[in-house]
C-alpha cells in the first residue's frame, strides 16, 4: 500500500487537499465520515490514514479529525442493516450512531484546541506516527464508552428511542432469566424468578399505558399493542409457573418453601393486570363504535386514575428491584386514593343521572374503566403486600382473590 500511495505523496493537489482539511478539525471529521460511509469500514479508513502518515502525507494533527470522522461513518453499516428490521433494531442502530456522534462532540474542543494532539504526542513519540493514530482511536473509544456507561447511559437510551420513528416495537416473548441449569440451586433460581417478575411487571405497566391511550383516544390507538402484550404476559405467566413448579420439586429450606406460593400469586396478579387492560381496550372500541365522545370531566378523572396507577407501577418496580418496603407501603396509600376516585366517579354519575344530564352508555363505559383501573391497582397492591413481608407466606400476606 505504501508503494501504491507514492504518487499521492508527490502530488501537490493531494497535499493541498489534505492540508485544507487538516487545517480545520471540523472539515477533517466530515471528510473521515464521508470516506468511511463510502467504504463502510472504519478499519480501512484508519489504515489509509496510517499509511499516509507513514509516508509523510499527513501529520498526527490532521489525522485526528479523520479518525473521529471515521468513527461516525462506520455506524452507517448498522443503520443500513436495520432499515428493514424492527423498531427495536433501528433503535439500537440509532443508539450506536448517537454514541459516536456525541463522543465526537465531546472530543471536538480538545481536537480544536490541540490538546488531543498534545496528549497523543505525550503518550507516543513522533517516530511512531502509526502507533499514535491507533492510540488516538483507542483512547477516543475507551473514554467515550466510560463516560456513557457511567453517566449518560439512560440519556443515550432515551434519545435513541425518541429518534426512532415508525414501525412497531418488537416484544421479547421468551423468558430471559429462567435458566434450567440453575434449578438445582433453589435460592438463585428463586432470584431469577423475581427478575422475570420485574420484567413482567414492566411489560404490564407498558400495557396499562397503552390501554389509557386507547381509551382516551377517539381512534382507539394502541388497541392492537395492548392485546399483543397481554398475550406475552400470558406466555410469561406459564413459563414462570412451570419454572416455579420445577423448583418446588427440589429440596427447599423453610424460607424457599414460604416464598414459592407468594411468587405464584404475584405472577398471577401481574397477568390479571393484563386482562383488565384488554377489558379497557374493549370498552374503548365499543365506545368509539358508538361514536361516544368523552367530556372534559371524564378525561380529567380518567387521566388522574391512570396517573395514580402508573405511580403504583413505578413504586412496585422499585420495591421489587431494591427490596424496598418503604416504596411498597406507598402503594397502599395510592391504592386508597384510587378507591376514593372510583367512589367520586360513581357519585358524579348518579348525581348527573338524577339531573338527566348524563349519557347512560358513556357513563357506564367510564364506570367500567374506573373499576378496571381499581382492580389493576388491587392486584399490584397484593404484590406490594408480599414485598412488605419479604416474599414470605404468612398471616400478614393477604391476597385479594376476589378482585
Amino acid at each position: 500500500m505504501s508503494e501504491g500511495l507514492e504518487p499521492l505523496k508527490q502530488s501537490h493537489y493531494v497535499k493541498d487537499f489534505f492540508a485544507t482539511f487538516g487545517a480545520d478539525p471540523f472539515l477533517g471529521i466530515v471528510a473521515g465520515m464521508i470516506v468511511t460511509m463510502i467504504l463502510q469500514s472504519s478499519s480501512v479508513t484508519i489504515a489509509i490514514v496510517q499509511v499516509m502518515a507513514l509516508n509523510g502525507i499527513l501529520d498526527i494533527g490532521p489525522s485526528l479529525g479523520l479518525i473521529l470522522g471515521s468513527c461516525i461513518g462506520t455506524t452507517i453499516t448498522a443503520q443500513l442493516a436495520a432499515l428493514g428490521g424492527t423498531k427495536n433494531a433501528r433503535s439500537v442502530a440509532m443508539g450506536n450512531t448517537l454514541f459516536k456522534v456525541l463522543g465526537t462532540v465531546m472530543f471536538f474542543p480538545f481536537l480544536a484546541t490541540g490538546w488531543f494532539e498534545w496528549f497523543i504526542r505525550l503518550l507516543v513519540p513522533d517516530s511512531l506516527v502509526m502507533v499514535q493514530i491507533a492510540a488516538a482511536n483507542t483512547i477516543f473509544n475507551l473514554v467515550t464508552l466510560l463516560i456513557f456507561t457511567t453517566l449518560l447511559w439512560p440519556f443515550l437510551i432515551k434519545c435513541s428511542k425518541l429518534l426512532t420513528f415508525g414501525g412497531t416495537e418488537e416484544i421479547d416473548r421468551e423468558a430471559k432469566y429462567l435458566d434450567p441449569l440453575l434449578l438445582n440451586d433453589p435460592p438463585i433460581a428463586m432470584q431469577q424468578v423475581v427478575f422475570e417478575l420485574i420484567r413482567m411487571t414492566e411489560l404490564a405497566q407498558s400495557t396499562a399505558i397503552d390501554a389509557k391511550t386507547s381509551f382516551l383516544s377517539q381512534k382507539g390507538e394502541k388497541s392492537r399493542a395492548v392485546k399483543e402484550k397481554e398475550e406475552v404476559l400470558d406466555e410469561l405467566q406459564r413459563s414462570i409457573t412451570s419454572y416455579l413448579i420445577q423448583i418446588s420439586s427440589r429440596d427447599l429450606n423453610t424460607r424457599e418453601s414460604m416464598a414459592y406460593p407468594v411468587l405464584l400469586h404475584c405472577v398471577n396478579d401481574v397477568e390479571k393486570v393484563g386482562d383488565y387492560a384488554v377489558n379497557i381496550v374493549n370498552y374503548a372500541e365499543e365506545k368509539n363504535s358508538k361514536e361516544l365522545k368523552l367530556e372534559y370531566r371524564h378525561t380529567v378523572i380518567m387521566d388522574t386514575m391512570f396517573s395514580k396507577l402508573d405511580e403504583i407501577f413505578n413504586k412496585l418496580i422499585t420495591s421489587l428491584k431494591e427490596k424496598d418496603s418503604h416504596s411498597a407501603y406507598g402503594i397502599v396509600e395510592l391504592d386508597n386514593q384510587l378507591s376514593d376516585l372510583k367512589i367520586k366517579c360513581r357519585k358524579g354519575y348518579i348525581k348527573r343521572l338524577k339531573k338527566q344530564k348524563a349519557n347512560p352508555q358513556l357513563e357506564m363505559f367510564i364506570m367500567d374503566t374506573a373499576s378496571a383501573v381499581k382492580k389493576m391497582s388491587d392486584h399490584l397492591a397484593n404484590i406490594a403486600n408480599a414485598v412488605i413481608n419479604d416474599l414470605q407466606w404468612g398471616r400478614k400476606v393477604k391476597f385479594r382473590d376476589d378482585v
